[in-house]
């Protein structure tokens, strides 16, 4: 079995992150019933330490000043004889640095070319729809889907406050 967060940083490792698509996928489906995931066992993948893919140690172990440990993670990457469908709908993403792994799902089922990133999500203590509505209302999305990592959870009671 594969984890779903590195050992040694607090982001979803991309089999984490297909369990996070793959709940999005349910709730799209309730308005979208066509869509369907994509089989993550058709793709290529390939298995490296957190180190060789990002070039770092991780937040965790940077945080500790450790070093990388030698777990080889699960990678994916397109596959020639595999091409998910595609889905005619837009999407937009809001989020965290969580969204990097999560991108590469949805990037397979949807032509996600609005990703909103703000890593520094902690420092709004306003934190509303104001900050991204224009940009929003612009590219006008079929889908708009707002993740932070829990920590920052209690920011979203103030979502639509206005």
């Amino acid at each position: 079995s594969e984890p779903l967060y590195y050992y040694t940083d607090t982001h979803w490792t991309p089999v984490g992150a297909y369990v996070a698509y793959n709940e999005i996928i349910k709730r799209i489906n309730k308005s979208y019933p066509y869509v369907k995931t994509l089989d993550y066992h058709k793709l290529d993948s390939t298995r490296m330490t957190f180190k060789e893919r990002f070039g770092r140690n991780g937040d965790g172990a940077d945080n500790l000043k450790t070093d990388d440990y030698d777990i080889k993670y699960l990678f994916y990457k397109d596959s020639k004889n595999y091409n998910p469908a595609k889905y005619d709908l837009k999407v937009a993403i809001i989020g965290d640095s969580f969204s990097g792994e999560l991108l590469f799902w949805m990037g397979k089922s949807f032509d996600v070319n609005r990703y909103l990133y703000n890593e520094k999500v902690e420092l709004f203590v306003d934190f509303s729809m104001k900050l991204w509505e224009d940009k929003v209302l612009s590219y006008n999305p079929d889908i708009l889907i707002v993740e932070f990592v829990e920590r920052y959870a209690y920011k979203l009671l103030d979502l639509y406050k206005d």
